[in-house]
């Protein structure tokens, strides 16, 4: 073989070594970003559950029912209907309307359709007076194992 051809057949070797090692490294940071987020959302719900502070806000309301009574609400997905979901918490049934600046996210930005009946999500939102709530974001905590107590406040 001619001396160009070795050069060329070590290039592309090169290529696609660097292009695998690239990949690679790709999904190591894509799997650590999503043990990290599981791993804040863990913390969070803890905290909100066992009553204490949430970690990062000192000063803040305290556990689950300054989360309530901020218009956020835990529970899994009971149905979903129309521009709006049913979700069942510990204190019963709760109507959350989406709407178009509704913001719901899995592991990556969805729609409504997206969701499914008995997925565990969080909302964030403002309640109105007859106990709705109009969702400002929605996010699905699948990630996070066995269904957490859900919580609601009035």
């Amino acid at each position: 073989m001619k001396k160009w051809m070795w050069a060329l057949v070590a290039v592309v070797v090169l290529a696609a070594v660097g292009g695998g090692a690239f990949y690679a490294g790709m999904q190591v940071g894509k799997n650590q970003a999503q043990q990290q987020m599981a791993r804040f959302a863990r913390q969070r719900f803890a905290a909100m559950q066992q009553g204490g502070q949430v970690p990062g806000t000192p000063g803040a309301p305290q556990g689950a029912r300054a989360f309530g009574a901020g218009g956020g609400l835990a529970g899994t997905v009971k149905a979903i209907q129309g521009d709006s979901l049913v979700l069942a918490t510990d204190q019963g049934d709760v109507q959350v309307r989406v709407t178009e600046s509704t913001l719901i996210r899995k592991t990556m930005n969805v729609t409504l359709k997206d969701l499914e009946e008995g997925e565990q999500v969080v909302v964030s939102g403002t309640r109105a007076e007859d106990g709705t709530v109009t969702a400002r974001a929605i996010q699905s905590v699948q990630f996070l194992g066995p269904r957490p107590e859900a919580t609601a406040q009035p």
